[in-house]
């Protein structure tokens, strides 16, 4: 599909609501919906038979738009590696007929990325797809190609990082064909000859294996340059920003603090060291709800440290418009991260006079808020630098064998145990205020947090982070909202 059209998510969750009325009499499958450690949204489905007497299984969708894309997870060698499709668009299988779906052979067994693409109609219209016997696969979400007349109320739209819609300002770089090797736990081909058998939670009916997974769409921009931004308009009512998990798994320390400017609303996110693996759909930035109207979204890269450096990896936007149909979506102007003017809409009129203003404001925003972050940019840098020689100093002094924690693979509260979920990341978050401080004051309370950094490495790091953290935000929003000072001459 092309990299501008508009494209419509489908979480798994939302998939029996596509299912058509023939799938009942065609067998429609059960399924379940395990936390696998990386996909969209915390979840895939994966689809069983429904009992022990049924032969095979037969699931036919529907969606409203030109094509449709799947995202999930192909089967490992231990599962047949065939499916049965169903796809009348583009060839003569009938959909309430399973006998007469078309037997494919997957690309790659344990493969995690864009699974199937169905041919294109030339209207908007109720694109249908059949699938049968996928045992094995697990589905993520689908990728539908919105038409003319596609409603988009209540939908919830994607848009790639290869997208024209998104500006990308300074050293990014496009990858492509990265894989990530990530693990994860289905039934054993035991279990789906026999479903009964999936509630049970043991060794002999699960399989572990690692998958090779792609990012969305086999693409991401990815820069480790300090002051490297991008920016976004939209017409909605929310954005998510993801990517990849910035750093590597690896016991060196690494820092990536970006700040993310939505109106006129300024957030600083700093993401440090995890133990989870490298993995897709990492949450960079999300704002849930926003009221109706048109925003400008601009991230940039504030501090980079760590050996190997840490790098933003952007993958895809995500957002929940405010317009009907894709007729009504505005278009934007590309902005100048550098000016004093952001991107207008070109359908723009009277009524939207205060929305306007605020985008010509986008440029004095951005460069007040940089300037507001440095300061803490820098003692960052230096916690980073402090913390990194204290975990250095520990691990001479020896270390226990045998004390991590396996992950836990298995939470029941569904029809299969589902994977538990890691926390992404360490996140810190700075909140805007609209308080005034004295600069004096401000530079002696910096130099005195200044003092007790650099005492850290004789006291509990840990024990201090909170209260430093708190004293710190408070610093930057009282810069950021302190009156420069005037001057009564100029040279």
């Amino acid at each position: 599909m092309p990299v501008d059209a508009v494209t419509v998510i489908v979480d798994d969750q939302a998939f029996p609501a596509h299912s058509l009325p023939a799938s009942r009499i065609m067998g429609n499958p059960g399924g379940f919906y395990p936390r696998f450690p990386s996909c969209y949204n915390t979840s895939m489905f994966v689809p069983f038979r429904l009992g022990k007497n049924d032969s095979s299984w037969a699931w036919a969708l529907a969606f409203d738009g030109t094509s449709v894309a799947l995202f999930g997870l192909t089967p490992p060698v231990q599962y047949n590696q065939t499916v049965g499709i169903s796809d009348p668009s583009v060839d003569q299988t009938n959909i309430t007929r399973p006998d007469s779906y078309r037997n494919y052979t997957y690309s790659a067994s344990a493969y995690g990325g864009q699974i199937f693409t169905s041919g294109v109609v030339s209207d908007a219209s109720q694109i249908q797809i059949g699938l049968s016997d996928a045992n094995g696969l697990a589905i993520d979400y689908a990728l539908v190609t919105a038409g003319s007349t596609t409603n988009l109320q209540g939908q919830t739209i994607l848009v790639d990082d290869r997208n024209p819609e998104i500006f990308w300002d300074g050293n990014w770089t496009m990858r492509e064909n990265d894989t990530l090797s990530i693990q994860y736990t289905l039934p054993s081909p035991q279990a789906y000859a026999d479903p009964s058998r999936i509630t049970l939670v043991n060794s002999t009916d699960s399989l572990d294996f690692i998958a090779n997974v792609q990012p969305h769409a086999n693409s991401t921009h990815c820069s480790k340059t300090v002051g490297d931004s991008f920016a976004f308009q939209f017409a909605g009512t929310s954005i998510l920003v993801s990517g990849v998990t910035p750093g590597a798994n690896s016991p060196s320390d690494w820092l990536l603090h970006m700040e993310f400017v939505l109106d006129e609303n300024s957030t600083t996110r700093v993401f440090g060291s995890t133990s989870d693996p490298i993995k897709p759909h990492y949450i960079y930035f999300e704002s849930p709800n926003l009221l109706p109207g048109n925003h400008t979204l601009v991230g940039r890269i504030l501090t980079v440290v760590g050996s190997p450096l840490p790098a933003a990896q952007i993958d895809y936007i995500t957002y929940k418009p405010s317009f009907l149909t894709v007729a009504e979506k505005p278009i934007f102007v590309l902005p100048h991260l550098n000016g004093t003017s952001a991107p207008v809409p070109s359908d723009l009129t009277s009524s939207d006079s205060s929305s306007q203003s605020k985008h010509h404001a986008v440029g004095a925003i951005v460069g007040g808020a940089v300037g507001g972050c440095l300061v803490v940019s820098c003692v960052l840098a230096i916690f980073w630098l402090l913390r990194r020689n204290r975990r250095r100093h520990q691990t001479e002094l020896g270390t226990e064998p045998f004390t991590s924690t396996a992950p836990a693979f298995y939470q029941s509260d569904g029809p299969f145990p589902q994977l538990e979920t890691s926390t992404h990341s360490k996140r810190l978050y700075v909140a805007s205020s609209g308080s005034n401080f004295n600069a004096a004051a401000l530079s002696q309370q910096q130099n005195n947090i200044a003092a007790e950094m650099r005492e850290l490495q004789n006291s509990p790091v840990e024990a201090r982070l909170r209260e430093l953290q708190a004293q710190m935000d408070a610093i930057e929003v009282r810069m950021r909202d302190n009156a420069p000072p005037s001057y009564s001459g100029e040279a």
